[in-house]
């Protein structure tokens, strides 16, 4: 089979591999689609501490289900699935059995590929303590930016105000419902004036952590969602302790209720209660890969978020 191994840093090879054998618990995926994670990104691009390599990247995964291990009696070849795994990109993954996710009817495999970001922004909203009301500032809105504002208005957020500086971005918040949408390069927008009940940092920069301290109300609370890697941040703890503000780390490191959100995203998926269709933008073949991995990290004009796809779309 054709799977993609990161070699070294910027230096991504399709290569050919055996197809992975399968125990009794396990099942085999063919893949048909998966996303282009920008926390694999800081990966290709070195940025990541403590990385090594060679390694084999793609965790976003939809697929069919190709064999069954004997012990596995909730699937049948044939089944559409989400998974969550790593090495995704790639003709064929195993994963266990117990963790597939159903695809309900009516959701493409591109679209499908997304239950894996899906779930981090609902497990992220589980804990960002937005209540009814509120008015919340997602700081950064890229395509978990895009998430993070539909997650909280469904969790009764009264308003939300998005800022960025792309011109896409910018556009893509208003698709996803915030009421207010600014651009944080224009001289007249002051962030101290939002006086924001919670703001959602999902960037993973230094400058939109700062922006999200200085957006938030005192006594407020800022939530980390964006994926910080490379060097430390420098934050202003004079304004966080001066606001008294509580900062919420947002990313879920139990597999277990990552899976969870994940479920509960597949399902809001299919209730289209989440739209996600409109923030993919730009879909790739395994075969560029390397193109897939540069125009994610230089952001080409209308990049919201990336998708292989092999085989047909549906």
């Amino acid at each position: 089979m054709k799977a993609v191994k990161l070699e070294a840093p910027r230096v991504l090879t399709v290569e050919s591999q055996p197809c992975p054998e399968i125990s009794d618990e396990e099942i085999l995926v063919r893949v048909r689609a998966c996303g282009v994670c920008m926390s694999e990104v800081d990966l290709w691009e070195g940025r990541r501490s403590g990385a090594t390599f060679p390694s084999y990247p793609g965790h976003e995964i939809s697929g069919t289900v190709e064999k069954v291990g004997s012990a596995v009696q909730t699937l049948r070849k044939g089944d559409r699935v989400v998974v969550y795994t790593y090495g995704g990109f790639a003709e064929y993954c195993k994963v266990p059995g117990s963790e597939a996710i159903l695809i309900p009817d009516g959701i493409p495999f591109d679209v499908a590929a997304m239950t894996e970001p899906v779930g981090s922004a609902i497990a992220a909203g589980w804990r960002s303590r937005v209540r009814i009301g509120d008015r919340v500032g997602v700081i950064g809105v890229g395509f978990m930016g895009a998430l993070m504002i539909q997650v909280a208005l469904l969790q009764g957020a009264l308003e939300v105000v998005a800022i960025d500086i792309r011109p896409e971005a910018l556009d893509a918040a208003r698709e996803a419902g915030a009421g207010c949408v600014l651009d944080a390069r224009d001289p007249s927008v002051n962030l101290s004036d939002l006086s924001l009940d919670v703001t959602i940092e999902t960037a993973g920069v230094e400058s939109t952590l700062n922006a999200a301290i200085e957006a938030v109300r005192i006594a407020g609370t800022v939530v980390v969602f964006g994926y910080h890697q490379g060097p430390g941040r420098t934050i202003n703890m004079q304004m966080a302790n001066w606001k008294g503000i509580d900062m919420v780390n947002a990313h879920e490191r139990s597999r277990a209720l990552k899976l969870a959100a994940m479920r509960t995203g597949i399902k809001m998926l299919a209730a289209n209660k989440l739209r996600i269709a409109p923030f993919i933008s730009h879909r790739y073949h395994l075969d560029d890969i390397q193109m897939a991995f540069e125009d994610a990290s230089r952001k080409v004009p209308g990049y919201m978020k990336g998708v292989v796809v092999l085989g047909e779309p549906q």
